[in-house]
């Protein structure tokens, strides 16, 4: 969504930096609940706007101020459920996603991306994203282990070890206990 969101920036504002951009569309997006909550995160107070702060949902709200043509409405729908398929999945209540499901939105998100970095035209990103996803496909790492315990701080480290069992992040993901 980054890499889209600044290639929007730069063919819908040409010679304008994505500050630039934010700034002309300030008012609007500090209107709106979700632009005020963030709008330290899209205006910081003593510096330029980074963008490695930003999360799914930031880039699809301003995405938003990046008017869509016939060559790329098909985008803004591929970026629309992606974020839908990311409330859905952060919102869970038993932290489960059964298989059929992650199996669904693994592919659904597969081809959105797909759609995206086409649209992009940027090998080495493509090359990036593939690689990303083999990593996300193949048995978990330590920091996979770091991250779930930072957000779970219920489990040990070696509770998490146990669960994962060299499985693959889908079946790791199934495994979850309850909580």
């Amino acid at each position: 969504m980054k890499a889209f969101f600044i290639q929007r920036v730069h063919e819908t504002n040409p010679g304008t930096s994505i500050d630039g951009f934010l700034k002309k569309h300030e008012t609007q997006i500090k209107g709106t609940p979700h632009g005020h909550y963030n709008r330290y995160r899209y205006f910081p107070l003593s510096q330029q706007t980074d963008l490695n702060k930003w999360d799914i949902v930031m880039f699809y709200h301003m995405t938003k101020y990046c008017p869509s043509d016939a060559t790329n409405s098909a985008i803004y729908c591929h970026l629309k459920d992606i974020k839908r398929i990311r409330d859905t999945v952060s919102h869970l209540d038993d932290y489960r996603l059964p298989h059929n499901k992650y199996t669904l939105y693994r592919r659904q998100i597969k081809y959105y991306i797909d759609g995206v970095v086409s649209y992009i035209n940027d090998p080495n990103l493509r090359l990036e994203i593939e690689e990303d996803v083999r990593r996300i496909d193949s048995p978990i790492a330590n920091e996979v282990i770091e991250a779930y315990q930072g957000n779970h701080v219920l489990y040990s480290r070696e509770d998490v070890a146990q669960l994962i069992q060299g499985k693959p992040m889908q079946a790791f993901f199934i495994s979850l206990p309850k909580q």
